[in-house]
Parts: structure tokens; sequence; C-alpha cells
């Protein structure tokens, strides 16, 4: 997984986004947070389970490259922002994928590689079928 992070971090700092790598003063259930306005994402990495912490940081960089400001007032909006950086980060994780050869024919195992929640599993079988990683 510190490679994972690590190209996260990287790819977050290709794109201009600040990040904190949290282990000190959050504790396991604290969500990660994003700021669009600060160009900054904080990371819990006490996060518990430990292997959904990738999707939570490709989660976060994806809404300040969405431009999400957090400020919508009504579900709606705040399900389609949801929604888009959900899209964005398994985009950003895939791309991790093909760079390191990572088997991913099977949607299951791409969830479980990368801490996806399984409420998801139809965004991912949808992303990764368009990009003709998955059958």
């Amino acid at each position: 997984m510190d490679d994972l992070i690590t190209y996260l971090c990287n790819y977050a700092y290709d794109h201009k986004i600040g990040f904190i790598l949290n282990r000190q003063k959050l504790s396991s259930d604290e969500v990660p947070i994003s700021s669009y306005a600060l160009n900054l994402i904080i990371v819990n990495m006490n996060w518990n389970p430990e292997t959904e912490i990738p999707f939570q940081f490709a989660h976060e960089i994806s809404h300040i490259l969405n431009g999400d400001k957090g400020d919508k007032g009504f579900p709606a909006a705040i399900i389609k922002e949801e929604y888009a950086a959900n899209k964005r980060a398994i985009d950003i994780l895939m791309k991790y994928a093909e760079l390191n050869e990572i088997p991913t024919n099977n949607v299951v195992k791409f969830m479980n590689i990368f801490g996806i929640p399984y409420k998801l599993e139809d965004l991912v079988r949808n992303e990764l079928l368009k990009n003709s990683i998955a059958v």
C-alpha cells in the first residue's frame, strides 16, 4: 500500500494539490477532508479499515480537481459531486493499476485491491468496462 500512497501523493503534487497524511491527531473514524479554497487534502492515516485509505485519498483529490467547493445547499447537488468524485477516483486508481501491471479484469478484486466500498460496485464495473480493463 505504501507504493500506492506514494503514487497518490505524487499525483496530488503534480496537480498542485497540497496534502497532509495525518497519523497523530485523528481517531480511526474521522473522515478525510478536502478544501478547494485551500487546495488541500487531509488524509486520516489512522482510518479503520486501513485498506480504504487509497480510495479515500483519490476521492478527495478528485473533489479538488472537479472544483467541488463543498458548499452545495441541497442533497441532489451533493450526490452529483460525490458521484463525480467517486468516478474520477476510480479513474485515478485504474491508471495506477495500468502503470503497475496489476491485473484488474475482476471487479471485486479491483475493489478489494484499492479499498473501494462495495456500494460502488456498479460504478466500478462501468468504469472498468468503459476502459476495457474488465469483462
